[in-house]
């Protein structure tokens, strides 16, 4: 067995993303990521089995770096609209602090690979979805599928993140709050 290197690690993930950003899954060869890398082609093969696998796990990898990101100050003592909308809030800054990843999600989200690992990335959104849970039984959040519940609330977020990372619209602070109220009006009773 290959001895695994975290350098090498990251070089390939940083490649992998940068390179699927810029010309798309079905382009982004290995042979192109190990150059982008500076690895040889072989390397990758330590860490992933195939561009499927490597896919897949970068995907993960990105959820759960989100996921505590968001949650990193999560306060169960603060009420449940100002602890939403702090993580409307984080979402935003995520996306734009980690536009590379983000980019990459959105493309990994309108593949197909997305139905591989949709139960691997459940246990991600515990958190949200026990607050969600709670608040829907407390009355103060619609009684809707998560889904939709997702759809008027994090997607307008991050829609909102890739116009300001495009230069469509200039989020500042003050745009940033009405966004995220918007947003918990929509999900709430």
């Amino acid at each position: 067995m290959r001895h695994k290197d975290e350098k090498k690690f990251d070089a390939i993930c940083n490649a992998a993303i940068s390179l699927i950003n810029e010309i798309g899954f079905a382009q982004a060869s290995m042979s192109k990521i190990a150059k982008r890398a500076e690895v040889s082609p072989a390397s990758i093969y330590t860490y992933f089995e195939n561009k499927e696998d490597m896919l897949v796990q970068l995907y993960i990898q990105g959820k759960r770096k989100m996921m505590m990101f968001i949650m990193q100050d999560y306060n169960p003592d603060l009420s449940i609209e100002t602890s939403t909308k702090t993580i409307f809030k984080k979402v935003f800054q995520f996306a734009i602090e980690h536009n590379d990843f983000f980019a990459f999600t959105e493309q990994f989200s309108n593949s197909p690979l997305i139905h591989c690992v949709k139960e691997e990335t459940q246990d991600l959104f515990i958190p949200l979805m026990e607050m969600v849970e709670k608040a829907k039984k407390d009355n103060i959040i619609r009684d809707l599928p998560m889904e939709l519940i997702t759809v008027f609330s994090f997607f307008p977020i991050m829609q909102l993140s890739k116009a300001h990372l495009i230069g469509e619209i200039k989020v500042d602070d003050k745009l940033l709050d009405t966004a995220v109220d918007l947003a918990w009006r929509a999900i709430t009773v």
